[in-house]
């Protein structure tokens, strides 16, 4: 007390550090909301981005109309610029969080080299540069470091010469300043002949979001991000970004790196195998007609991604909406490569890898590859201790999708285009040039005057085809007594964790089939889920289950009711047996055959009292719960 007293200093002091560690504290927070917000964002962006740079990759494959190829083309590279765009936001969230990290691995320099040539010349063609190449042929073939972060910043590089030079030349260089019989120390280094920059502004070239001479710049595209993320990169590996530049007649950047040595055998020119008269699209350059793959995604639009980046390797590609459904298929089939999506309903994808080794079927030793929108570092090393041999993030890049094909399936399986057998993808195009007819029906022309609440557009862009948004809508129609009720229960106990799943689930239904303003209000209450809102919840919930009700009616003309008059009768012994057949399905996993029984069993009158066990059993079957599904049909009385 004496001291309080005789020193009020003190006090205010004391005051001072509570204040700020209260706001120490806050800001943690509000960080670490911000990382969890921008790590959501990154799937939520990148499932779509997958959609329309695979569906775009294949227009500008197989369309023979100039003007279509030069939209589909801008339309990759405005896709290309928005997915490095989330990148330099992605990477810049987890340095300020200090979750970047460097994972050092084997890699061979010539590889990298070829990757960025063939990402870089595209851009270089299209501003009509010249790039030229200058590296030391004595650097050793294989090296000891993080490849991946390495080839992240001299792309960044590359990029920035060419946003920044509107005409004349890039040069790429990589020169051996030392060398021991354990470690190389090389200089990377980016020349261009363009805008240069003012000394006054050089400082200002670290700063995140600074754009130098934005009046001046306003035309170039990206975050303002790249070079921050390069320096903190640059720092994470004991090294530094050097800058000379002059204004108005260009700029250097340049690096060093310590490697350790792997393999010493000198790099050579290997690394000069880019053929300028590539097309700006990379074709997938194997064929494998002997060797069956399944896919399997709950996403529609990323499995037709998926088959139509494979079209011409003649491979039999099979799919599946599930992990179930994939469970049920692979006790019918052998694959030869599996590629399985993390992120789906009832059963993830790790999930459904672990349930493979619960049971007999026909796939025990298939390589399973994990498709992913989650690209945090470390990915790769997560699903492969989950079991996995590989994986591939979305959106799917093509050359990358050929390489995890080509390390993963056997070998003999693998046509090359010297080899006997192989087939020019003109012919294989010739040959299917009458298979899909059909596809471009649009469904409002169908459903416009029949279907209220849709946007067709909506429901063609998601859907493609009249047939799956037929399928899809009905699909919906019928789970929609059994969301509503499910809702109602989560809200009644207060059970936000499967409350906020269902409506994700629902948000993302909704959207497919072009049910708009229900996806939005689905999708409002996600977000008040994911915040521990309840208030919010109760108060929005009713007008939501309201408008999720109301398709009962408005998609009633896709389901109309049998009249029960004129149905046949089934007899109970009939229906008893109809129902051990679902049973033997679902206990090995063939939801489809049960649902095919199940429907067939909808067209008769049931016996008196059986509707409440046949409405249950079908609830079991249509949101795949397989576990409750045996359950009620072992524990039924015959």
């Amino acid at each position: 007390m004496f001291f309080s007293v005789e020193f009020p200093d003190y006090n205010r002091m004391i005051l001072t550090l509570n204040e700020l560690e209260k706001a120490k504290k806050e800001a943690n927070l509000a960080n670490e909301a911000k990382t969890t917000f921008l790590s959501n964002m990154s799937h939520e962006i990148r499932t779509p981005l997958n959609a329309i740079l695979g569906l775009d990759e294949i227009i500008i494959r197989q369309s023979n109309d100039p003007e279509i190829h030069k939209y589909a083309m801008n339309i990759h590279n405005a896709g290309q610029s928005l997915l490095s765009i989330i990148n330099d936001i992605l990477d810049f969230s987890k340095i300020e969080a200090q979750k970047l990290e460097i994972l050092p691995g084997e890699y061979a320099l010539s590889s990298i080299i070829n990757d960025l040539n063939n990402m870089i010349m595209p851009k270089v063609k299209e501003k009509n540069l010249t790039y030229k190449i200058e590296i030391d042929s004595d650097i050793p073939s294989v090296l000891y470091g993080d490849s991946v972060r390495i080839k992240q910043i001299l792309l960044n590089l590359l990029t920035n010469a060419v946003k920044y030079t509107p005409s004349g030349e890039i040069l790429f260089s990589i020169k051996i300043l030392e060398r021991d019989g354990i470690t190389t120390t090389l200089l990377f280094s980016v020349k261009d002949t363009g805008m240069g920059m003012k000394k006054s502004d050089m400082d200002k070239l670290f700063s995140p979001f600074e754009r130098l001479e934005e009046k001046r710049n306003k035309t170039i595209e990206g975050s303002g991000l790249g070079i921050t993320i390069v320096s903190k990169l640059l720092a994470l590996m004991n090294s530094s970004l050097e800058v000379k530049s002059v204004y108005n007649e260009g700029s250097e950047f340049s690096f060093k790196l310590t490697q350790r040595i792997i393999d010493p055998e000198a790099i050579g020119n290997s690394y000069i195998d880019y053929d300028g008269t590539k097309t700006d699209i990379y074709q997938i350059q194997i064929q494998a007609p002997t060797a069956t793959i399944l896919a399997v995604d709950d996403t529609e639009m990323n499995l037709i991604v998926f088959k139509g980046l494979l079209k011409n390797t003649r491979m039999k590609i099979d799919t599946a909406l599930s992990g179930l459904e994939m469970l049920s298929m692979i006790t019918k089939k052998h694959y030869d490569l599996i590629f399985i999506d993390h992120r789906m309903p009832i059963m993830d994808g790790v999930e459904a890898l672990h349930q493979m080794s619960t049971f007999p079927h026909l796939c025990k030793d298939t390589p399973c590859i994990a498709l992913t929108a989650n690209v945090i570092q470390g990915a790769k090393e997560q699903y492969i201790s989950e079991g996995f041999v590989d994986y591939l993030s979305k959106p799917i890049n093509s050359a990358r999708l050929e390489n995890v094909i080509v390390q993963n399936l056997n070998k003999s399986m693998i046509l090359h285009p010297n080899d006997i057998g192989y087939i020019t993808c003109e012919k294989i195009s010739d040959s299917n040039l009458n298979q899909h007819e059909n596809t471009t029906d649009r469904i409002s022309k169908i459903y416009e005057n029949i279907i209220d609440g849709i946007s067709f557009d909506e429901a063609q862009k998601n859907c493609g085809t009249v047939e799956l948004w037929l399928e899809s809508a009905k699909t919906f129609y019928k789970t929609i007594p059994s969301i509503s009720s499910e809702l109602k229960n989560y809200i009644e106990k207060e059970d936000i964790e499967n409350y906020t799943i269902k409506v994700h689930a629902l948000k993302s239904s909704a959207r497919l089939i072009g049910a708009m303003e229900l996806s939005h209000k689905a999708l409002a209450l996600e977000n008040y889920g994911n915040n521990g809102d309840w208030e919010k919840i109760k108060e929005l919930s009713p007008s939501m289950l309201k408008e999720l009700e109301s398709y009962t009616t408005k998609l009633s003309a896709l389901c109309p009711e049998i009249d029960e008059s004129v149905k046949e009768k089934i007899s109970l012994k009939d229906l008893n047996n109809a129902y051990k057949d679902i049973l033997e399905c679902i206990e090995v996993f063939d939801f489809t055959l049960a649902e095919s029984i199940f429907n067939s069993l909808e067209k008769y009158k049931l016996p008196d009292g059986e509707e409440e066990f046949f409405k249950k059993l079908s609830d079991c079957i249509l949101f795949l719960k397989r576990d409750e599904a045996i359950k009620i049909l072992i524990d039924r009385k015959y």
